[in-house]
């Protein structure tokens, strides 16, 4: 029989590869839209409500003292802070 605390390492590391892979699929698709020059159908309010939740379970993370979920959401409000800000850049002082 395999001990839980395996399990929950796995389980621990897996969700933080899902997170990360969530907030760079949203950081290749604001680059798409530079590149076509396109920004049509792009949702700014949903990178700030990825930001509000990688931030608080970054805060979690650190908190609980889980390595797993603290880097990789630290990660995510990383790439979402530079999306606010590229967003912020490019739709709102240029509008």
């Amino acid at each position: 029989m395999v001990a839980p605390e395996l399990y929950s390492s796995f389980v621990g590391q897996f969700a933080s590869f899902i997170v990360v892979v969530l907030n760079f699929t949203l950081l290749l698709q604001i680059m798409d839209m530079k590149k076509r020059n396109n920004y049509d159908g792009f949702n700014p309010i949903y990178a700030m409500v990825l930001f509000i939740n990688d931030l608080s379970w970054t805060v979690y993370g650190f908190m609980v003292n889980d390595i797993f979920m603290f880097i990789s959401n630290l990660i995510g409000t990383i790439f979402i802070i530079v999306i606010l800000y590229y967003i912020f850049n490019n739709f709102v002082l240029k509008n």
